[in-house]
């Protein structure tokens, strides 16, 4: 099974709007299994040293610019350079 567990990391779960702070999550087959102050570390797990920062579950990089992937040839001028005012 694939463990990874975190340590000395701030867990910010997005619902309670709280922080947990020098918390330690140990995930399991991709899964979170267990927040708690102190895990012992399972046989065969990946430690991953927090150093206090955040962990916030399923956050993405939402930004993007998806808008230009099929036009960004035509936009592009013979330099490779993306046209300044594409939008009159």
């Amino acid at each position: 099974m694939n463990r990874v567990l975190f340590t000395d990391v701030n867990v910010f779960d997005g619902v309670s709007g709280k922080r947990a702070e020098s918390m330690s999550v140990l995930v399991e087959a991709n899964k979170i299994a267990k927040i708690a102050k102190s895990i012992p570390v399972p046989a065969g797990a990946t430690v991953i040293e927090g150093k206090g920062r955040t962990l916030m579950p399923g956050m993405i990089e939402g930004h993007g610019h998806v808008m230009f992937a099929s036009d960004l040839p035509k936009l592009m001028n013979k330099d490779g350079k993306i046209y300044k005012n594409i939008i009159n």
